[in-house]
């Protein structure tokens, strides 16, 4: 394909237009790749499912949209310690 007209009269055909047999063989690669794909993601599971819990009905969120219930589920998982800050008088 070219990207301007490379005859001398334009009485020709644009020469940057795909011919049918370009395009036939561009939408059958594309096809192909579409085929593939559906079957390797069949076959694979997502390997991050594990990270994203899913959403529930449950859920409770503030004015913000943020997801209050989530947060709360997040801290919880951490072992929180509880520090005291005292005034050192020298």
């Amino acid at each position: 394909m070219a990207l301007n007209f490379t005859s001398v009269t334009f009485r020709e055909e644009a020469d940057f237009l795909p011919t049918m047999n370009e395009l036939n063989s561009i939408k059958r690669k594309i096809d192909n790749a579409e085929s593939s794909n559906k079957k390797n993601k069949k076959d694979k599971e997502d390997p991050y499912e594990h990270l994203f819990r899913k959403v529930k009905d449950t859920d409770e969120y503030d004015n913000f949209g943020r997801n209050i219930s989530e947060q709360r589920r997040r801290q919880n998982q951490i072992p929180w310690t509880r520090v005291v800050y005292s005034k050192k008088f020298y």
